[in-house]
């Protein structure tokens, strides 16, 4: 099973590896319930936006397949929009995969959160 777009620190990546808990093969169910779950994500009429002002980050790497690319994050950036959150912060990761904070230069992914928090 290929899990190098898990991170690319070559450190964090054997931890993963050797962590019997990050190992495991999905169910086919559990597969069905992400299809299904991001599926309804786009049922705008099923949220309601308590607070329009909270300021949400969004944090991702380049590399990250996860995220479905520069599309993916728009349609996260504009579902967020049309259930009515105003203060969406993107942050991409050049060089960087899933795991932002486990990647080798994570310093800056932990600084701007902080920034972000402190705000």
């Amino acid at each position: 099973m290929d899990d190098s777009w898990v991170v690319g620190n070559p450190k964090a990546l054997e931890k993963y590896r050797n962590d019997p808990y990050c190992t495991y093969r999905y169910p086919i169910v559990s597969m069905l319930t992400i299809f299904q779950i991001n599926q309804e994500l786009h049922h705008y009429s099923s949220y309601c936006c308590r607070n329009s002002k909270l300021p949400i980050l969004m944090i991702s790497g380049e590399l990250d397949p996860v995220t479905g690319g520069e599309k993916g994050i728009l349609d996260t950036i504009q579902t967020l929009q049309k259930i009515g959150y105003s203060h969406i912060d993107n942050k991409v990761y050049s060089n960087m995969y899933h795991e932002v904070l486990n990647e080798k230069n994570n310093r800056k992914v932990y600084e701007d959160v902080l920034l972000f928090l402190e705000k």
